[in-house]
């Protein structure tokens, strides 16, 4: 999909009161704990003990909180089983298949708050295909892009193109 010229150079202007967090660790959907979890160390729950320590880390790091009217996007890796052709026509594109963005969601909330019941309003979620595993997270998320996907690609392909600021620690 592409997106006319003149559009980008307008919500570019407008993106100037974004903040945008990356965590860069592939998401990690929330298991169903069951009582023996806590002996019984299942690699799925060992993986998202493992990215709820990191989401953490990189969170006080950037001194990122949640709060609410968020924006999450989701980028999943490719299987390395693709072909480039493939790859290349399905980067960035819609993620349809599991895991689902619920439990993507879940983890992430699960992973930064104790109790998930402070957010009571999402702005939007994404689930993408990208090269590499990675969260982004849009703070505010104004009406500029109206939950765009085309505005979200250009956003992730070229992130230089926005006036945004980038809480990454270099």
């Amino acid at each position: 999909m592409t997106i006319e010229n003149s559009q980008p150079n307008a919500l570019r202007a407008a993106s100037e009161d974004l903040t945008v967090y990356y965590f860069n660790l592939v998401p990690c959907p929330a298991p169903r704990m069951v009582q023996s979890d806590k002996w019984k160390k299942r690699p799925c729950v060992v993986r998202y003990f493992t990215f709820r320590d990191e989401l953490q880390r990189q969170a006080n790091q950037q001194g990122f909180t949640l709060c609410n009217g968020l924006t999450y996007i989701f980028l999943l890796p490719m299987p390395d089983s693709w072909s480039k052709k493939k790859k290349d026509a399905m980067r960035h594109q819609l993620h349809e298949q599991t895991p689902d963005i619920d439990n993507l969601q879940k983890s992430l909330m699960d992973g930064m708050l104790s109790q998930d019941k402070a957010i009571a309003h999402i702005q939007n979620i994404f689930k993408l295909w990208s090269d590499s595993g990675q969260i982004i997270i849009i703070k505010p998320w104004n009406e500029w892009t109206n939950g765009s996907l085309e505005l979200i690609q250009d956003l992730i392909k070229n992130p230089k193109d926005y006036n945004i600021f980038d809480n990454r620690k270099r």
